[in-house]
């Protein structure tokens, strides 16, 4: 028998959150972007962010990333790379952001990652949500059968069709969180402004007044 949902909005704090994005690449580009921007100014004045590449995703360059600061990007093409960039989110200063491109991450580091009392944040994504994410996000294009599939496991006696047409009604989206689903307003973050480093612009205005200083 199945049990009857009343949704909540999703609020959750996304710090120290193991995140998976559900879609293709065009989608994890927008919620990449746009989860990216939900930290707003906490991430600019305190969080490194790493970006990486890998599998399919190894040439890919997303056009938010050339509005975004970040701290380090890899991209990997072979074990020696993975090592290198696992080595720096190992011991680079924390809290830190990781924006994860991947058919899907490395078991061994994921549930490293997911065990660290750290303060990491993990965003990531694809169709093939198998490890333990504390959030899993879906757009309002995702289909009753790919939310099934991948709740399938993490929810139990619950009828996610009749909700699904109702938030798709509303043009709002799913989010999985710990155990219970929400709702979430997927078009929230899609053409969001992009975010601007504090440090890196006062790095340049100081540049640039020393070069003003040069001249006179």
């Amino acid at each position: 028998m199945t049990e009857p949902i009343h949704l909540e909005g999703y609020s959750a704090n996304l710090r120290k959150q193991k995140i998976y994005c559900f879609g293709d690449v065009s989608t994890l580009d927008k919620m990449y972007h746009g989860l990216l921007n939900m930290y707003s100014e906490e991430v600019l004045k305190t969080y490194k962010v790493i970006v990486l590449f890998s599998d399919a995703y190894l040439k890919h360059n997303p056009k938010w990333l050339r509005n975004t600061y970040v701290d380090v990007t890899y991209r990997i093409k072979d074990s020696k790379d993975l090592q290198l960039a696992y080595t720096y989110i190992q011991h680079c200063v924390k809290p830190l952001v990781i924006v994860w491109y991947s058919n899907e991450i490395p078991q061994s580091i994921f549930n490293n990652l997911n065990s660290t009392k750290e303060d990491i944040t993990l965003i990531t994504g694809g169709t093939n949500a198998r490890y333990d994410y504390t959030s899993i996000f879906f757009t309002t294009k995702t289909t009753y059968e790919e939310i099934y599939s991948v709740l399938l496991t993490r929810l139990k006696n619950i009828d996610i069709k009749s909700v699904l047409n109702e938030t798709k009604a509303s043009d709002v989206s799913l989010v999985y969180n710990s155990g219970s689903i929400y709702w979430f307003d997927y078009n929230s973050i899609q053409g969001i402004a992009p975010i601007i480093n504090y440090k890196q612009a006062s790095e340049y205005l100081r540049s640039l007044a020393e070069a003003l200083e040069l001249k006179d």
